[in-house]
Order: structure tokens, then sequence, then C-alpha cells
């Protein structure tokens, strides 16, 4: 079976996802500098009046200000993982692509093996804690989000050596991480499949399952790993 590298490991998605997270950063940190919200009339909705009259809404503005200051920490601490793993995927797939196009196991190879090692690496960025709370796991907040990248390879290798044609892979694939009971949401991404915090990025996210699911399939590509053709 001849498996077909994704077009592109970091997708629109993923890219506003980083995007929505740096405008984020910034709105927060205006608050966090000045003690006030971008709106404070909206947030107080309209009884800034009684508000200043009184001492338990000025307490509450404090609190409210150290919230701030929290929020803000973590999405940068989420930001910055999201970046990193943007930065560790960017060209794998075009060297697999150039690979394939010359015929060079090697490179082909040598792309494989990046792969793995950035799917590593990005389970390892989203495992990424802020206080006791892992920030990648939706609501389950103590719940460490991903364990060892190897059982999700081994997974693919096992969806590619079952498929039939390049056709029923991908359809494999599809219900493999996007059917509730497949085994991405079964055994491997241990958190909760959403985030009431409308700030969070959950594992689930959909831009981060495409591209694990493509740094999956191009690790499993390997010229050496006979189970798999290329």
């Amino acid at each position: 079976m001849r498996i077909t590298p994704p077009n592109s490991l970091i997708s629109a998605a993923f890219s506003q996802n980083v995007a929505e997270l740096r405008q984020n950063v910034a709105r927060t940190s205006e608050e966090a500098v000045t003690g006030r919200y971008s709106d404070l009339t909206a947030h107080l909705s309209g009884r800034i009046g009684t508000a200043m009259l009184s001492q338990k809404a000025v307490e509450g503005i404090a609190f409210e200000r150290e919230q701030i200051n929290l929020r803000e920490s973590r999405l940068d601490v989420t930001q910055r993982s999201l970046t990193l793993i943007s930065n560790r995927v960017s060209g794998i797939d075009a060297d697999m692509r150039q690979a394939l196009g010359t015929d060079n196991l090697a490179g082909q190879g040598l792309a494989a093996r990046n792969a793995k090692a950035a799917l590593e690496d990005t389970f390892s960025a989203l495992n990424v804690r802020f206080g006791e709370r892992y920030l990648f796991s939706g609501d389950a907040t103590a719940t460490q989000p991903f364990a060892n990248a190897d059982d999700l390879i081994a997974d693919i290798q096992q969806i590619a050596i079952a498929a039939a044609d390049p056709a029923d892979f991908a359809l494999q694939l599809d219900t493999y991480f996007n059917d509730p009971a497949g085994g991405w949401l079964q055994s491997i991404y241990a958190g909760t499949a959403t985030s009431s915090d409308p700030d969070a990025v959950s594992g689930n996210n959909p831009a981060l399952v495409e591209l694990i699911s493509g740094l999956a399939v191009l690790a499993i590509s390997d010229p050496a790993n006979s189970s798999v053709l290329i």
C-alpha cells in the first residue's frame, strides 16, 4: 500500500489557534498592567457607580486582577507550546515529498525518523502544566493528556498493515481519530474532548489532531519498515 504524506502538517486552523492566543495574551497583558478590564463597563454590566462605592466590589476587582495575571501566564505558556510545535514540525512533510519525488530511500527514512521525534516532542509540549493544571487536557486539568507516542505509532502501523488499499487506510484513520469509539479518544488522549475555559486549547482540538495524525503517518513511512510500503 502506498501512503501519501499530508499536504501540510501546519494547517490554517493550527495557525489561527496560535494567532488567537497571541491576541488573547495582548489583551490580558493590557488588563494585567492597568488592573482594569479592557471594557470595564461591559464587565460590570453598567453598574460602575455602585461598584465604586462598594468595598466588596473594590476587593472583587483586586481579585479579578490576580485572575487576569494568572490567565495571562496560562495563555503565554499555551502559546509557547503551540509555537514550539509549529516550529518543530516545519518542513518535515516537504522533506518527505522531496525524498519520494527523487526516490531517495535514505531521505525517506530520515524524514520518517524526524516525524517520529517531532511527534514525541509534540506530546511532550502538550503535556505542559501551569502549576498543577495540565493546559491541554480540556476540563480534566488534573490528568496528563498524553502518555507515550509509541502507542499511537503502533496503532497507526496496525491500521496500515490491515488496510486493503489507500482509501481503506484513510477511512480507518478517520475513524480512529474522529469517532468517539476510536483509538484516539479511547486509548491515546486522556483529557476531555471539550473545555469549558474559552481560552483553553484542548488536546483534541481538530487542528492538533490533524497535525498529530500526519506526523504518525509519516513516522511509519520509513522504507526500512517492511510492513508498510511507501
